[in-house]
């Protein structure tokens, strides 16, 4: 329980968003010395457990919860978060609400208009790849005769395939590509709805029945599966890692290149940690190679919202507010995470230290959002057992989709 002029924070633990933080607290506190800032952070997977499954987000134990989108209905469901919609009309944060993208403002709202949480750190699935590699005359000669077309970004999955097998060199510890795809429920789902999503499936239809399973959904799950399998083309790290050991391999210059959240590219542009700074280029994520072929992201992000037991709801609103300005923002960015402002985005310096912003436009063009629907963890939950058992090869991809969307359907009819 939360005394004095003391808010708590509970957020993700990764070096991203510890050295943005660590930054941005410390900004507050000289603003405004008689408030102090305690910060807890977990790992993905404790934080989720903590805040959704514990319903920590239901106490008075943090005053302000950095929250995943996808987490939401679930959590209004509950009612455990405080609108925001008095406190920002009296106090409004600076330039709102033109200062965002309307793709980052419409998922922390409910049907009534209530206002859940501002923006805090986001950033598109895009393709990363390694521009100097893929640059290189002698390179670019050795695929030319292999295949008679063109070293290039890749466009389609099949497209991804074949440079991916290119650059596969287990011998000088270089690998066509990396997954997430450890069983965490996340990333490794995220990894699957991209490919479903970019050859034109859907996760459910119009009257929020499964259909996942449709042949887009087998044969997005079955290539995902024989990237490491069958054509062994991915980092062997791949079945054990989430998103940020992703961009751990690909900044150590083990990965010619990745789909995957922007903090594959923020990492490689750090140089205390990165072997291949200045070397990353970026693009969007490659299509299905059929006519219903789209290139596609998922629209998630993180929010900064405080849980309505908080005991200290004006100091945790003065803390959000401060959080969404223009300044602190650029310091997310800075440090390696994604600020969810325009002019982030569009900031020189920014785009200067992290290229990769200048995909993010495109990238927002064809943005896929996840269901607003308290049963999505069920969702995911479902997909996550059925990624597991095509990947350890238990099922077939058609068999554990199919089950996944039985025990779906099962769980709705319940």
């Amino acid at each position: 329980m939360t005394t004095g002029n003391r808010i708590v924070l509970v957020g993700l633990k990764n070096v991203l968003h510890e050295r943005a933080l660590s930054r941005q607290v410390s900004a507050f506190t000289r603003g405004f010395p008689e408030c102090k800032v305690n910060v807890t952070l977990y790992d993905f997977t404790e934080l989720y457990d903590r805040l959704i499954l514990k319903r920590e987000i239901l106490s008075d134990r943090c005053d302000v919860a950095l929250i995943l989108t996808e987490w939401l209905p679930s959590i209004l469901r509950h009612n455990a978060l405080l609108p925001l919609n008095s406190y920002m009309a009296a106090d409004p944060p600076e330039d709102w609400p033109v200062g965002w993208s309307k793709s980052i403002l419409g998922l922390q709202r409910d049907a009534q208009g209530n206002f859940y949480g501002l923006p805090y750190d986001d950033g598109p699935i895009l393709l990363f790849y390694r521009k100097d590699l893929l640059e290189d005359h002698h390179e670019q000669e050795q695929f030319r005769s292999k295949l008679g077309r063109p070293l290039q970004v890749p466009n389609t999955w099949s497209e991804f395939l074949q440079v991916a097998q290119h650059f596969t060199k287990p011998d000088e510890c270089l690998f066509g590509t990396c997954l997430a795809a450890r069983p965490d429920g996340h990333d490794n789902v995220h990894g699957f709805l991209v490919q479903l999503f970019s050859r034109g499936g859907h996760l459910l239809d119009a009257n929020i029945r499964p259909v996942f399973n449709s042949e887009e959904g087998v044969q997005g799950l079955q290539f995902y599966c024989d990237l490491i399998s069958r054509f062994k083309v991915t980092h062997p790290d791949s079945l054990n890692v989430d998103s940020t050991g992703v961009g751990e391999a690909y900044s150590r210059g083990e990965v010619f290149m990745a789909v995957d959240w922007t903090n594959a590219g923020s990492l490689a542009e750090v140089p205390e940690v990165s072997r291949v700074t200045g070397r990353t280029g970026s693009w969007i994520v490659p299509k299905g190679d059929g006519p219903r072929g789209r290139h596609v992201s998922l629209g998630i992000y993180w929010i900064l919202a405080i849980p309505r037991q908080s005991k200290k709801k004006d100091w945790a609103y003065r803390f959000v507010r401060f959080m969404a300005s223009r300044e602190m923002d650029k310091i997310t960015s800075l440090e390696g995470a994604n600020g969810s402002r325009i002019s982030t985005w569009s900031d020189k310096e920014i785009v200067g230290r992290w290229p990769f912003y200048a995909t993010f436009e495109k990238a927002h063009e064809d943005v896929e959002y996840l269901p607003q629907i308290p049963e999505y963890p069920k969702i995911c939950e479902a997909i996550n057992d059925a990624m597991h058992s095509a990947l350890k090869g238990s099922k077939t991809a058609r068999q554990a989709l199919n089950d996944a969307a039985r025990d779906v359907r099962s769980f709705f009819r319940s």
